[in-house]
């Protein structure tokens, strides 16, 4: 995954996954609340699932949330439905085998998600 700025000025995430690349927001699901999945692909482009269209942030681990989960591509963070006042559960990552085949660290901490390198820090 990388944040690369535009032409424009604005920041964008790079995220290779399945040999496709995927762009989203450099600021997806920092600051604030929002459906910040909504229409996003692999996992929403069609908005299917509950958690497409649901409102979430980046929280810290110690987020006292009833919700709260460790971000399934980050360990060092977290994410929320209901500080953003919503409800959803998007998937774990044994809950994705059509989706993640295989996810390990390497020893410098970097995740790898079927052969898709990706940062630890946000």
């Amino acid at each position: 995954m990388d944040v690369y700025t535009d032409a424009q000025g604005m920041d964008h995430i790079h995220y290779p996954y399945m040999n496709v690349d995927y762009e989203y927001v450099g600021d997806y699901g920092l600051n604030s609340c929002a459906a910040w999945d909504t229409g996003l692909e692999p996992f929403c482009a069609d908005n299917s699932e509950d958690y497409c269209e649901a409102s979430w942030c980046y929280v810290s681990l110690e987020c006292a949330a009833s919700d709260t989960k460790v971000s399934n591509l980050n360990h060092e963070i977290a994410y929320s439905y209901a500080t953003c006042g919503d409800s959803a559960d998007f998937p774990d990552n044994d809950e994705l085998p059509e989706f993640v085949d295989e996810i390990t660290t390497t020893e410098d901490g970097t995740y790898v998600i079927d052969g898709a390198y990706l940062v630890t820090t946000w």
